[in-house]
């Protein structure tokens, strides 16, 4: 999956509520994704970067319809906001995981491999900007 360069949170609809409803979620969850990053700056040396925790948001609706919200990075070296490839198993497992909770289908419990990235800078992170970055949370409730 390839995004354009836009304002970050891209929001995402593969239900057909579009990127921004109008309605109310009766349920939400931030957690997070696999990501790599380009930087389209020509004269930036920093080309791509991987992250292992790109902030996502995942709101469920009532007519059984979602959204998600994704959460870009900033490039280390020109502080531009980067573009990003979706590790789209990653991304469809995590979605699929709560919208079944949320209907309450009976699941084993998942097991993520934890995968080496570089550490996560909050101030790069749109997600810790707004709030949403489950690495930001857990950073301050400590």
């Amino acid at each position: 999956m390839r995004i354009s360069p836009t304002p970050s949170p891209i929001s995402l609809s593969l239900s057909g509520l579009g990127g921004k409803s109008q309605k109310i979620s009766n349920n939400q969850r931030e957690t997070h994704i696999m990501v790599m990053f380009t930087c389209d700056n020509s004269s930036c040396s920093k080309k791509s970067w991987v992250s292992g925790h790109v902030a996502i948001v995942i709101r469920g609706y009532p007519d059984n319809g979602y959204n998600t919200a994704v959460y870009k990075q900033r490039c280390i070296t020109c502080k531009r906001l980067g573009d990003f490839n979706i590790d789209k198993i990653c991304y469809v497992e995590r979605v699929a995981y709560w919208l079944k909770t949320w209907a309450r289908v009976k699941m084993a419990r998942q097991v993520y491999e934890k995968k080496r990235t570089p550490p996560h800078l909050s101030e790069l992170c749109e997600g810790c900007k707004q709030g949403r970055c489950t690495q930001s949370l857990h950073i301050g409730s400590h």
